[in-house]
């Protein structure tokens, strides 16, 4: 009874020593999952440093030409107002020559109707001239056998 004792012990210790070495390989598993999870995030954290330091960088060399367009920007502002208000008076100037023009363009319509009105009486008088040098030659020409004979 004694040996059958130690048998099943041995085999109860067998079975432990298999299910520890299973638990101790998926637990090394595990392990090599977290080093390598802990490498990727070694490395991202590096790209990240690296990004970080590249962006200070270009900041830094950014800086000084923002100071130069703000030392500047009162002198943009104040050409900015030079021309805005030369575009107010170009603008100005523009819509008093429009009005001289439209203005001068109704005069000139006035003078071509006062002229189409004189043409049109001219036509009319020469017309009535034609009419009148047409019955003058009639006569002439009932006239001028009678002087003859």
């Amino acid at each position: 009874d004694l040996r059958q004792l130690i048998r099943d012990v041995r085999d109860e210790v067998a079975v432990l020593h298999a299910e520890i070495s299973t638990l101790r390989r998926e637990m090394l598993g595990h392990f090599d999952s977290i080093y390598a999870w802990l490498g990727r995030l070694e490395q991202e954290y590096r790209g990240i440093i690296a990004d970080i330091r590249r962006f200070e960088d270009a900041q830094r060399s950014v800086s000084p030409r923002v100071a130069r367009l703000e030392e500047d920007r009162p002198v943009w502002a104040e050409r900015v107002t030079r021309l805005e208000a030369e575009i107010a008076a170009l603008s100005r100037r523009g819509d008093q020559i429009a009005a001289e023009e439209a203005r001068q363009l109704e005069g000139m319509a006035e003078a071509m109707e006062r002229h189409r009105q004189r043409h049109a009486l001219l036509e009319q008088r020469v017309e009535d001239l034609r009419e009148d040098v047409a019955r003058l030659k009639a006569r002439l020409d009932t006239l001028e056998p009678r002087i003859l004979s």
